[in-house]
């Protein structure tokens, strides 16, 4: 199963301008279109589960022949569990109440003055990361959910499995009639492409990069878009009566 008209964006500036327009048209559709879009990923996701696996074994092999740590290894396998589970992850986002335009209290409320927030999209978000490529199907759930258009770029170790997801996702959004360009993919094997995505600031509203603290600390320096700065450490439960 493959869509053919499915290409990897190579100009950063042109994503940018393009997935401004269409979190524009994106954050007037109803909530029900959005949560269909998001059921469609889940459907088209689980159809492309052979295709994804057997993409992600050649990233795989092609890793191992470069020596990439075994920690990028790990993050970067898929299995049919990790697929399955993020198809749930999908399937329970569409299922979740619409978020956008509920009013709530205010934070920080001023004295003699009635004030509230009310939930809109952020815009334009772009994902820079490493391995993890189920994490492209996962944020675009996050983002067509609230009404916000996607650019993700990962890394060159997962650009075979990238490409397929990407392939999935889109055919999805192509078949629910969402703005096409809400959700796009730069190539994985050109790094200065993410210099001249993060400094599109007048277009893209939030960058969030994931992976080991050398790519974050390098996104919050070349970027001029606000940052969501992510940290990878040890999780500790303590249990006591």
């Amino acid at each position: 199963m493959t869509d053919e008209t499915f290409h990897l964006a190579s100009d950063p500036a042109t994503v940018a301008y393009t997935a401004y327009q269409a979190s524009v048209k994106l954050a007037t559709t109803r909530s029900q279109e959005r949560s269909q879009a998001v059921q469609a990923m889940a459907r088209s996701l689980k159809a492309y589960q052979n295709e994804v696996l057997e993409a992600n074994t050649l990233d795989l092999e092609a890793s191992r022949e470069m020596a990439v740590p075994e920690l990028i290894l790990e993050w970067l396998k898929l299995t049919p569990e990790r697929i399955q589970t993020t198809v749930q992850i999908l399937q329970q986002l569409s299922e979740l109440p619409d978020p956008l335009g509920r009013v709530i209290t205010a934070a920080h409320p001023v004295a003699h003055y009635q004030t509230y927030s009310q939930l809109m999209p952020l815009g334009v978000i772009s994902l820079i990361y490493e391995a993890f490529p189920e994490l492209s199907a996962i944020a675009a759930g996050l983002c067509i959910k609230t009404g916000n258009s996607l650019i993700v770029k990962g890394g060159s170790e997962a650009s075979n499995s990238n490409f397929i997801i990407a392939q999935a996702l889109h055919a999805a959004i192509a078949q629910t009639g969402l703005p096409p360009h809400c959700f796009q993919m730069l190539s994985s094997d050109q790094g200065g492409q993410v210099r001249d995505l993060v400094t599109q600031d007048q277009y893209i509203s939030l960058v969030i990069p994931y992976g080991r603290p050398s790519l974050v600390q390098q996104i919050v320096r070349l970027a001029t878009a606000p940052v969501l700065k992510t940290a990878m450490g040890n999780c500790y439960l303590y249990w006591s009566p």
